[in-house]
């Protein structure tokens, strides 16, 4: 599991690189060639999605995903036990 996190890990951060890359090139392209690039844009769209989706249950099982603690906070311990069974379900 250890490994796996770990590739996660690399692709996630190699995700968020060409996603500032090409944010950088598309404004290059953009404002100083004034011919923008057509393939940046759909290149980030999926960057964002595939970032999206193996950030999500990556930060999720290392326990940290914003959650909203200051409401879950102020329920009973049997609430809280609750709650946390129906988010894994």
């Amino acid at each position: 599991m250890k490994v796996l996190n770990k590739i996660i890990e690399y692709v996630l951060a190699f995700l968020v690189v060409v996603m500032v890359a090409g944010c950088f090139w598309q404004i290059f392209t953009r404002f100083i060639l004034n011919d923008p690039s057509k393939w940046t844009e759909e290149l980030l769209r999926y960057a964002l999605i595939w970032l999206t989706m193996l950030g999500v249950p990556y930060a999720y099982g290392k326990e940290q995903h914003i959650s909203i603690g200051f409401i879950t906070g102020t329920f009973t311990k049997k609430a809280q036990c609750w709650i946390r069974f129906l988010s894994i379900c």
